[in-house]
């Protein structure tokens, strides 16, 4: 999961916090969550892309049949 942290809404402690904990909700239920800043996209989106694609490929690797352990 991809989220845009943008200044109007992500910079406050309390938006910080409140991200905090959303990140760690989505993480408990099997998502992977990547944040990038608004900023980063704007000024280079190319930088951004290759950063989300590089955590897809190391989720796909993590969820790769066999690559988990069985209980």
């Amino acid at each position: 999961m991809v989220e845009v942290d943008s200044a109007r809404f992500h910079t406050s402690p309390s938006d910080r916090r409140n991200d905090a904990r959303r990140d760690v909700r989505l993480n408990a239920v099997g998502y992977a969550v990547h944040r990038v800043r608004e900023a980063d996209l704007l000024a280079a989106p190319q930088d951004v892309l290759a950063a989300v694609r590089a955590a897809r490929s190391a989720c796909d690797t993590l969820l790769a049949p066999g690559s988990l352990p069985v209980r």
